[in-house]
């Protein structure tokens, strides 16, 4: 009987899945309508799982054409992530908790990792069963002891350091701030946890300045900060940008005018279909 209704469950999450896709492309496939979410899942799952596309995030090289078009920066955040994990068993943490997706969790990269994920309070997700540990905390101060972990990832998080993550992230009041350079300290929490020899893959939206409250695009100088305040023994940063023809590669120069585009003070979605950052840096940092 349990299996039975576990059964109907799943039926009941499929076809609830394809009627909101459908809906999104009744829409017109415009990023933040209903079936969204789903929509952009779907790629996302289908660029990590995609062994040639993997060797493009590897080299930095050209994207397909219209690459993840009308598609938030996950879809690039994510597959880059992944194209840079070893293949061998590790110790890993993730913090900010951008890996605790299925498609994720479930990807041969992660199987083989003593995943843990750390982040300000309980989500939906919970892959404990799976064998991840969930720490709840702060990144600015990290409960862990030095050099802990072999590898550690940190995508599209830092930007939200210090700023009003009670308005989206937590209900706890204390998280409500305005500490736009703490990203520093999160920076030097990351790199103590790291043993030596380990690896910080680090994304964050790019371009031009903008706080918008709960985060902010990081600069170019923002990033030669967060390479320089801690002494790498290695770094590499790598740039994607957003245009109407979707993702591409790109450079620092070209994509330090990016402007951010926030869906949470307009409804508008403008005309070349952007659903937030318009660029994104990747660092790659070894300690």
């Amino acid at each position: 009987m349990k299996s039975i209704f576990k059964l109907g469950i799943s039926i009941y999450r499929f076809f609830k899945r394809w009627l909101r896709l459908g809906w999104f492309y009744a829409g017109g496939r415009q990023p933040w309508r209903k079936g969204y979410f789903e929509y952009k899942w779907r790629a996302i799952t289908k660029a990590i799982n995609n062994p040639k596309l993997t060797k493009v995030f590897e080299r930095a090289d050209v994207l397909p054409k219209q690459y993840g078009f009308g598609i938030d920066e996950r879809i690039i955040e994510l597959p880059w992530a992944l194209a840079q994990l070893p293949e061998q068993s590790l110790k890993l943490l993730d913090a900010g908790s951008t890996l605790n997706f299925l498609p994720l969790i479930a990807h041969p990269k992660s199987k083989n990792k003593k995943l843990t994920i750390i982040t300000l309070a309980p989500e939906t997700n919970d892959f404990s069963r799976q064998g991840v540990s969930y720490v709840y905390g702060d990144i600015r101060d990290l409960p862990f002891e030095d050099q802990s972990f072999d590898h550690v990832t940190c995508l599209s998080t830092l930007e939200h350091i210090g700023l009003d993550n009670q308005s989206i992230y937590t209900s706890d009041q204390k998280y409500a701030e305005n500490r736009p350079t703490d990203y520093l300290l999160a920076t030097k929490e990351l790199y103590r946890v790291l043993r030596p020899g380990g690896v910080l893959l680090l994304t964050v939206p790019f371009g031009v300045y903008d706080n918008v409250g709960f985060m902010q695009q990081f600069t170019p100088e923002m990033i030669d900060t967060v390479v320089g305040i801690c002494p790498w023994q290695q770094s590499a940063v790598t740039y994607y940008q957003y245009n109407k023809a979707g993702w591409q590669i790109s450079s620092r120069e070209r994509a330090s005018g990016a402007k951010y585009f926030n869906i949470h003070t307009t409804k508008i979605i403008e005309a070349d279909g952007a659903a937030a950052a318009r660029a994104v840096a990747c660092l790659k940092l070894i300690k």
